[in-house]
């Protein structure tokens, strides 16, 4: 996560990873650009992720 994000209050981050080649790449190079001081996780669908989000804290 960047420096605002971190500012801003942002503590996790879930990463919906996309079906379509072209998307999943460009998910990746944002994933491997995210400073993991803090907790993200990459998930399948929405549910996981929410569900995640949900649980951590």
């Amino acid at each position: 996560m960047n420096a605002k994000s971190i500012k801003a209050g942002l503590k996790y981050s879930a990463i919906v990873t996309p079906e379509k080649a072209v998307a999943k790449s460009s998910a990746k190079r944002v994933v491997t650009e995210i400073d993991n001081t803090n907790p993200s996780e990459e998930f399948d669908n929405m549910d996981e992720a929410i569900q995640w989000l949900s649980e951590v804290d």
